[in-house]
């Protein structure tokens, strides 16, 4: 399974519980797009290299607890760009081709791409380009399920980016509840090592919604799910 993520930190705060569900038995790759960043919580350093590289090392542990390999690839994020003062368009292209390339070489199975909620320009940017890669069909409808980009979704409603997709696919998609009772807690661990992005309110709001998800479908003790979109066959 390969999960395409943002940044550093995206795929363990949307899919840091179905991770380690699939067990040692499945390989699981992520792939960081955009992973050149100024971005930062801390305010002493804003350096472009500094920061790539202290967000590079909080990855590498988080994948080390969550048990999945790591493909870093230098696209600047939105904050770098800024910077740079590139729009993010400029960088479409190469992102697609980088897909193009590494997805024929490692052929997963499964593809968990970004929904693109809050519309974040490195989410959307992602997203769009997932689907213009299913619309060419280089990429099967049938390997791709999105994710719901969090914290954003704690924020925002998923629906206007289903429907987006859906649009743009001509092709309805259903939401897929994923138990991750088991594995919150390896999540809530790999969470609070990315201190230079979340605040630990942040990591709490991911929890709850996890928490809230499980409620519309169990009854009882505390139970946690992720949610994913499918598209219908």
């Amino acid at each position: 399974m390969v999960v395409l993520s943002p940044h550093s930190d995206d795929a363990p705060l949307s899919v840091g519980g179905t991770i380690p569900r699939l067990g040692a038995n499945h390989k699981v790759i992520v792939y960081i797009i955009f992973g050149l960043s100024r971005f930062t919580r801390f305010r002493r350093f804003r350096n472009r290299v500094a920061v790539t590289a202290y967000r590079w090392t909080e990855e590498r542990m988080s994948s080390l607890v969550l048990g999945y390999q790591v493909r870093y690839f230098a696209f600047p994020d939105s904050s770098a760009r800024a910077a740079d003062r590139n729009g993010p368009s400029n960088h479409l292209p190469g992102v697609r081709e980088t897909l193009l390339s590494h997805l024929a070489n490692d052929r997963p199975e499964t593809i968990l791409c970004p929904l693109g909620v809050g519309n974040h320009p490195d989410h959307v940017t992602l997203a769009r380009t997932i689907v213009d890669l299913m619309l060419a069909g280089v990429v099967k409808t049938s390997t791709c399920r999105f994710y719901e980009d969090l914290p954003y979704s704690t924020f925002y409603d998923t629906t206007p980016s289903v429907k987006s997709i859906e649009k743009a696919l001509s092709m309805k998609m259903g939401p897929v509840l994923i138990d991750v009772t088991k594995t919150i807690a390896s999540k809530i661990s790999a969470l609070k090592i990315y201190k230079s992005q979340l605040r630990s309110s942040n990591i709490s709001r991911v929890e709850d919604y996890a928490r809230t998800l499980a409620e519309e479908e169990t009854k009882g003790s505390p139970h946690y799910h992720e949610r994913e979109w499918v598209i219908a066959s």
